[in-house]
């Protein structure tokens, strides 16, 4: 194999064989930069991407969870002994509670479970009427999906209400 190579180089002129050279010196290591070290700098540039936004995220969480203080855990026995309360009933509280304007999806599935998702709801009210609403609703908050938009105080919301056991 060698003796091949060597033979086939030894047929070029000495201008082809400077010009290989120049090639395997500059064109290897473009190549290496190209096809690994530049794929390796952006994904770890998007790593960090990810690991800023999250961080972002955790201080916005802290930052509400600050202002909306502590929340008094509810009592499952005492949620249990409610009757439950049908799409019509959530609605009329969401209108009350002027939410009604945010929702987009408002359903009852098969099994019972009632889904609600806002895309785009201020965060202090949301969280207020499902404060206010858990306590008579009759539902178990089953799924719960929090997150935040770029406005401050907003969120996009999504939550599953199943039947209490």
């Amino acid at each position: 194999m060698w003796g091949a190579l060597i033979s086939s180089l030894a047929e070029l002129s000495q201008r082809e064989r400077i010009l290989l050279a120049v090639l395997a010196g500059v064109g290897v290591p473009v190549a290496c930069v190209f096809l690994l070290v530049l794929p390796l700098m952006h994904s770890h540039q998007r790593a960090q991407d990810r690991l800023a936004d999250a961080t972002r995220l955790y201080e916005w969480v802290q930052v509400q969870a600050s202002q909306w203080g502590s929340v008094a855990p509810v009592d499952p026995a005492s949620q249990a002994a409610q009757p439950v309360m049908g799409v019509s009933d959530i609605e009329q509280r969401l209108i009350a509670a002027g939410l009604r304007k945010d929702v987009t999806e408002l359903s009852r599935s098969d099994t019972g479970s009632i889904r609600l998702r806002f895309d785009d709801v201020s965060f202090l009210a949301a969280m207020r009427w499902i404060d206010e609403a858990s306590q008579s609703w009759g539902y178990s908050l089953a799924e719960f999906e929090l997150e935040r938009r770029d406005a401050p105080d907003r969120v996009a919301l999504s939550l599953t209400l199943g039947s209490n056991p």
